[in-house]
């Protein structure tokens, strides 16, 4: 019906090519844009076809739906592999209300770009097809449709009540002629007051699912927002009731926040960019408890599977006390290198024997030997005056150096190669050392070292701290990087394709975004009794998504009696140089569980310590406790232990005093974790007067099994070393004394023939 309708209505061809093209924008493009925003409005006011609008619209709603995919590789083809446009991307960027139209995402830009194309093609096509109908067709449609009434007579009653109204004939151009629908005013007014009216209405709404969307993507776990409100007019943006769960644990909040107020910059969110002048935190808690688990998956999963990583790659010992009697189960060959080090071993060997084979087979310097010797013959009875001959012994002479370069050369490979071989198959003992340390981690035999005994027992507490420290690092990274690069990101979550999302930074303008300065009130030992918790104030400035053009470091700072807490992320140079450090004196301080103990550690309050450094792929780090209240609690629902367990129990509960430091060293790839404490003495101590016996004798069993799994192999591979060279290294070494012997003789009576010259 609407086909018909607008084939039959007074509107012209080009009204309907028109409105046909307009219609297509919208329902090939996500239509919550600002482009869409000025097609409606151009439908609105210009003299086109509104059905032919709503008939483009309902025809490539649905092929914009399906080509979703097509038009998210035409987007990424534009702006990320189309260096040429980066300029033209970056200036539109970067230019006031322009970025409002998300022309910077992959669907959108792509399904532009398709639109744009088809507008021309569209518009012709609806012109030719209306004509084309009512030439043919519609007078074909008019002659079968049933007469109009008769008009009723003249003078009758009907005349008289219902005189026809006068109707002025309709010029082509419609009603006042122009591409402007003056009438349209009425529709577009009402079309404003609706825009203001749901901005009024739901900007409260849609700014808060934003906040929400986009924090939880950058935290890792759920960031839920009580209120929110956008007071544009005074540059006000307040929320309430701010909870941002933990990424690492699952019933606990990073953070909470009674109330956020901030100064908001008006004109810069013409350019999609948020601009905080100044931000004012009140309330903050750390470390709340939460009822459900608060983590989510995102993009955020990528770092926490980086970082878990760099957790598995920290050398914790085992702390294996659960038994009374040591045990030694199997164990995998797979997991040890002696094997592989020592088959590599052989295979070098083998290899660097069949070179060494070829080359002194290629080297054939037996005719260069026995020239040098026949010439130095022909030499004996010659006279000074011989100088043809002179000149033939020396060409021979020449030959019998470079053949004997050659076969020197040969001989220090040999000697070289052998050298290394010889050296990798010391290092196999070495190797062997580390199997032996891998097989007590893998089946979890304890260790008397002191240093291992404070890694086990505090070394997972250490790991978690430094984990959560390197996670925020990361995070930081990622979406604060340095440089000036277009930046992709996942785009938003609409209902059609979300593609990908590009930021284009320019120099000297204002990045994404970008807090000035925040003055933030918290509150520790939240969780505590209300007279130990403590009011404290802090400064954060400089937080930017763009660190480049910000031009100066993001600086944390927080300090008051007792407590104080700095962190610089310096992104601005090509090396990011990520630091922090916080300090607690007199605080509660958090529980730790021992592991393969059922004892937790109740510290009390105390002090604690904890710096890291990230600075390109270097870690540094340092994480420290002490107490003079320390408490040990049991858990009541463990069986008692051995003997072993028991004694070394009552040796830990007996200690009041507790300090511990741990290290952190290396890089992100191979990172190595230290940890001592002041029980490490005792609980050794301890062990070696309980386990010594069982833990020496397992150790022995598992050099047995270590030794027994590779014993042919490093036999082997010894056996091949020893054995290098041989035929070899004979058969070079009489080409040498040959050669040596033939060259000796040539020079001797050349000298005596050119007076001692040589040449």
């Amino acid at each position: 019906m609407i086909l018909l309708k607008h084939l039959h209505s007074d509107d012209t061809p080009g009204q309907v090519g028109a409105g046909l093209a307009l219609g297509a924008i919208l329902g090939l493009t996500p239509l919550l844009n600002l482009h869409n925003v000025v097609v409606l409005i151009l439908i609105i006011m210009l003299r086109v076809s509104f059905s032919g609008a709503l008939l483009g619209w309902l025809i490539f709603t649905p092929l914009g739906f399906a080509f979703d995919p097509l038009f998210d590789a035409l987007g990424h083809r534009l702006l990320l592999e189309t260096p040429a446009l980066n300029g033209v991307w970056t200036t539109l960027y970067n230019t006031p209300v322009v970025p409002l139209t998300n022309f910077n995402n992959t669907v959108v830009l792509g399904s532009l770009a398709v639109a744009l194309a088809l507008f021309l093609p569209l518009n012709a096509l609806g012109r030719f097809g209306v004509r084309r109908y009512r030439t043919a067709v519609q007078a074909w449609v008019r002659s079968h449709q049933p007469p109009p009434p008769p008009a009723p007579a003249p003078g009758t009653a009907a005349v008289r009540r219902y005189p026809p109204p006068s109707r002025p004939v309709r010029r082509a151009g419609g009603a006042g002629g122009g591409i402007i629908r003056w009438k349209g005013t009425g529709p577009f007014l009402l079309f404003v007051g609706l825009l203001v009216g749901g901005w009024l209405l739901f900007a409260d709404r849609l700014a808060k699912g934003a906040f929400e969307s986009v924090g939880t993507a950058i935290v890792g776990a759920k960031v839920e927002v009580g209120s929110l409100h956008l007071d544009l007019s005074h540059g006000k943006v307040s929320i309430r009731g701010l909870v941002v769960a933990s990424p690492d644990e699952p019933l606990k909040n990073l953070i909470e926040a009674d109330e956020l107020t901030a100064d908001i910059g008006v004109a810069p969110l013409l350019e999609k960019k948020v601009v905080i002048d100044r931000l004012l935190a009140n309330g903050l808690r750390f470390g709340t408890a939460r009822q459900s688990d608060g983590r989510t998956a995102g993009p955020s999963d990528g770092i926490k599977a980086q970082v878990g990583e760099f957790v598995q790659r920290l050398d914790v010992p085992i702390l294996q006390l659960a038994v009374g009697k040591v045990e030694v189960g199997q164990l995998d060959p797979n997991v040890l290198f002696t094997g592989r080090e020592a088959l590599a071993l052989v295979a070098r060997a083998d290899s660097a024997q069949s070179a060494w084979n070829a080359a002194a087979g290629s080297l054939d310097v037996q005719a260069a030997g026995d020239s040098g010797v026949a010439m130095a013959g022909r030499l004996r009875n010659a006279k000074p005056t011989d100088i043809g001959l002179l000149a033939d012994a020396r060409r021979t002479l020449s030959q019998v150096r470079q053949a004997r370069d050659r076969v020197e050369a040969v001989d220090r490979g040999v000697k070289s190669g052998i050298a290394s071989l010889q050296a990798g198959a010391a290092e196999l003992a070495a190797v062997r050392q580390r199997d032996y340390a891998i097989a007590r981690r893998v089946l979890k035999v304890p260790s008397l070292d002191l240093p291992s005994m404070g890694a086990a027992l505090f070394g997972p507490a250490a790991a978690a701290r430094f984990q959560r420290a390197l996670y925020w690092s990361r995070v930081a990274r990622e979406y604060m990087p340095a440089g000036l690069l277009p930046q992709s990101a996942p785009g938003a979550g609409w209902v059609r394709r979300a593609g990908t999302s590009v930021r284009f930074p320019r120099e000297h303008t204002l990045p994404g975004f970008l807090l000035r300065n925040a003055e933030l009130s918290f509150i520790l030992d939240a969780a505590g009794p209300a007279a130990r918790q403590r009011r404290y104030a802090g400064r954060l400035m400089g937080l930017t998504s763009s660190p480049r053009l910000y031009g100066r470091p993001t600086t944390l700072f927080a300090e008051a009696p007792g407590v104080r807490v700095a962190a610089a992320l310096d992104h601005v140079r090509p090396v990011p140089r990520d630091s922090g450090m916080g300090t607690a004196q007199g605080a509660a301080l958090p529980g730790l569980d021992l592991p393969s103990l059922p004892l937790h550690l109740a510290p009390g309050q105390g002090t604690v310590t904890l710096s890291f450094a990230l600075v390109g792929d270097s870690l540094r780090g340092r994480w420290s406790v002490h107490t003079d209240a320390a408490r040990w609690l049991r858990d009541n629902g463990a069986a008692a232990g051995p003997a072993g367990q028991v004694l070394v129990e009552r040796v830990i509960t007996g200690v009041r005093i507790l300090d511990i430091s741990a290290r952190l060293s290396g890089t992100f790839d191979r990172p190595s974790l230290s940890v001592s404490s002041n029980l490490d003495r005792a609980v050794g101590d301890q062990l070696r007067a309980v386990l010594a016996d069982e833990i020496e004798a397992a150790d022995r069993q598992i050099r047995a099994r270590v030794d027994s799994l590779f014993e042919t192999p490093v036999e082997l591979a010894n056996s091949r070393v020893t054995m290098l060279g041989g035929d070899v290294y004979t058969r070079v070494g009489a080409q040498r004394m040959r050669l040596a012997d033939a060259q000796q003789q040539l020079e001797q009576r050349l000298r005596q023939l050119t007076g001692g010259i040589l040449r």
